[in-house]
């Protein structure tokens, strides 16, 4: 093999991270002052770095990264799954 036919490419990576977690709303029905919660657990995805989601969360806080190959196959993933576009990322 000729090294001169040899190419070396650095791939940008195209990566977020998921991770869920619980979100309780509070409220109080008019006529009613019972307090009452609703929560749901929800998939929530951190479109920056990693070291960055540690500065927010604990290390412990479950996560999974996605990666993609090109921005079209991240941006599919986050409508098909998420149905979100980049501005509802945190």
């Amino acid at each position: 093999m000729n090294s001169k036919n040899k190419t070396t490419t650095t791939e940008k990576k195209y990566e977020v991270i998921a991770y869920e977690d619980n979100i309780v709303f509070n409220f109080t029905l008019p006529g009613d002052d019972k307090e009452n919660q609703l929560s749901k657990e929800v998939t929530l995805v951190w479109d920056d770095t990693l070291e960055k989601f540690f500065e927010t969360h604990t290390k412990e806080k479950p996560y999974k990264i996605h990666s993609f190959k090109n921005e079209q196959e991240k941006s599919r993933l986050n409508e098909k799954y998420w149905g979100l576009n980049n501005h509802f990322f945190l």
